[in-house]
């Protein structure tokens, strides 16, 4: 699971988590390894990069 307080944000489109789990209606994807976030100036992600992923994307 992802902890909000263990995050590092670059600027104020980018955050960096060390380990991440998001869960949508497309299913779920795991990162354990950082977890690189780029937003657009809606809030919307527009990039994502990570080192290690937990699992591959599943549905739910």
């Amino acid at each position: 699971m992802s902890d909000p307080d263990n995050v590092f944000g670059i600027d104020a489109s980018t955050t960096v988590y060390p380990a991440l789990r998001l869960v949508d209606a497309w299913g779920i994807l795991g990162v354990t390894d950082d977890a690189w976030l780029v937003r657009d100036a809606n809030g919307h992600l527009v990039r994502t990069q990570y080192r290690r992923l937990q699992a591959h994307l599943r549905a739910r």
